[in-house]
């Protein structure tokens, strides 16, 4: 069976948007860094944490030997008034149900784990497969983006200039690190509850209010 690539990133999306979430409720905000790179990082508490990454592959492979199994006794045996079903393909359905259900719980918990640890001073960096790198990780790049901007609309097509001054510690490290880190991501939360997204689009560092 081919894996689809596109079911692991609606997975790996959908993770990223609940550890947002989590921070979100603990109501004193925080910063997810997502790069690979650690220059211009100083991690207060390095640790790493893949157990969310594993979790979201295994899920995705789960799912989808789970549909291939429900569609395969459906469109051979239930749409065709077949006498019998064999009970092995009853069982391998329930048990790839069951572990699906598992690794889900299982995600739940990375999920609140890695929320929680926005609690301590300092954003939490994970790498681009969403395994963690360390966390109460101080941002040490010190030059103002030039060109900083925000963005107007999704693809950042419509964009207005920035004001630095208009933005906290959090938002303006993290437009720092974003203009020199080109395959990086930033997400703020602020403790009102706004999540703001930074990355670098061309030349011009981007913020998604």
């Amino acid at each position: 069976m081919l894996f689809r690539s596109e079911s692991l990133e609606g997975s790996w999306i959908s993770a990223l948007c609940r550890i947002l979430i989590g921070i979100h409720k603990y109501q004193h905000g925080g910063a997810v860094l997502i790069s690979d790179d650690g220059l211009g990082l100083n991690p207060k508490y390095s640790l790493e944490y893949d157990r969310l990454s594993d979790s979201l592959f295994r899920a995705s492979a789960l799912s989808i030997k789970h549909t291939a199994c429900s569609d395969f006794i459906f469109e051979k045996y239930l749409d065709t008034d077949a006498d019998e079903i064999p009970a092995s393909l009853y069982l391998d359905e329930s048990v790839d149900g069951t572990e699906l259900n598992d690794t889900n719980d299982e995600l739940t918990g990375c999920v609140r784990f890695l929320a929680s640890l926005s609690r301590v001073d300092g954003l939490i960096w994970l790498d681009s497969r969403l395994r963690l790198k360390a966390f109460g990780v101080e941002i040490t790049i010190k030059e103002e983006p030039e060109n900083a901007v925000i963005a107007q609309n999704s693809r950042a097509t419509q964009t207005k200039k920035l004001e630095l001054n208009d933005y906290g510690t959090r938002h303006r490290s993290m437009l720092r690190y974003c203009a020199t880190n080109p395959n990086s991501v930033g997400f703020v939360v602020s403790q009102d509850g706004d999540v703001r997204a930074i990355t670098l689009v061309g030349n011009r560092v981007v913020l998604w209010d």
